[in-house]
């Protein structure tokens, strides 16, 4: 679904350049959910932005299906960490947002959009404003946004990290559920080992200097559920993934 080939990418600091990571190359296929976890700094979210079509590479290549990917595709939705709602848009409103840029009608937008809600238990809040909403709330728009374009490739941005313990377990499990319903592919950006190796088969472990793709996870999306965190296959891959980020 995805191949990166020698990706770079860098910013500008004072009067040099800082090097965010080089040489990056990966593939991710559909049905695989891969997470992104490494320190603050080491490019992760830049990743995501060049994933996207929001941000071109400074060298190397980024296809996608096949196709080199130049600019925004609309099959790509991006999640960001802190949400991205309007302040002054209504729970239904945010979520409408991308089907209206594009002109579909009010009509078209309802039959998309309000199923989307019910899904995910938010549609008893319609009329209600973000500063309104609990943090689960405002992600479940977020993400209820993001789906409504029908993408086939979902990119979020550490989109639990804010959350209290059992909010972020239950959205991982919605998102899960979603990802297999929808057939969806998944990149994630994490910085919990637990939620890295919960929601991704593939980790992308990357760190200031170098980065590994490792498998981390042979229990199929299909076959996870909320008991697989009790597991000691789960703690195993937890460790695993815990020992890579220590070297």
């Amino acid at each position: 679904m995805i191949e990166v080939r020698d990706l770079s990418a860098s910013y500008s600091e004072k009067e040099s350049k800082k090097v965010v990571f080089e040489g990056l190359s990966f593939e991710v296929s559909l049905g695989v959910p891969m997470s992104v976890i490494g320190p603050s700094g080491c490019g992760k979210t830049t990743l995501l932005y060049l994933l996207s079509g929001l941000k071109k590479p400074e060298r190397g290549e980024i296809f996608f299906k096949g196709e080199p990917l130049n600019g925004h595709q609309r099959e790509i939705a991006l999640v960001l960490q802190h949400y991205g709602l309007f302040p002054w848009k209504t729970v239904f409103q945010n979520a409408a947002l991308g089907l209206r840029i594009r002109g579909f009608s009010k009509k078209e937008t309802k039959e998309i959009v309000l199923p989307i809600l019910k899904e995910l238990t938010i549609d008893h809040l319609l009329d209600r404003f973000p500063n309104q909403l609990s943090g689960g709330e405002k992600q479940r728009v977020a993400i209820a946004r993001a789906l409504a374009l029908k993408p086939s490739l979902l990119l979020l941005d550490e989109p639990f990290s804010s959350l209290d313990a059992f909010t972020r377990e239950h959205l991982q499990n919605l998102i899960l559920s979603i990802c297999r319903q929808r057939e969806l592919g998944l990149v994630h950006v994490t910085h919990s080992i637990e939620e890295a190796v919960f929601l991704g088969e593939k980790a992308l472990v990357m760190n200031e200097g170098g980065y590994d793709l490792l498998s981390i996870n042979r229990v199929r999306m299909a076959e996870r559920d909320p008991e697989y965190r009790k597991s000691d296959l789960f703690h195993q891959y937890c460790n695993l993934l815990r020992s890579y980020l220590k070297r």
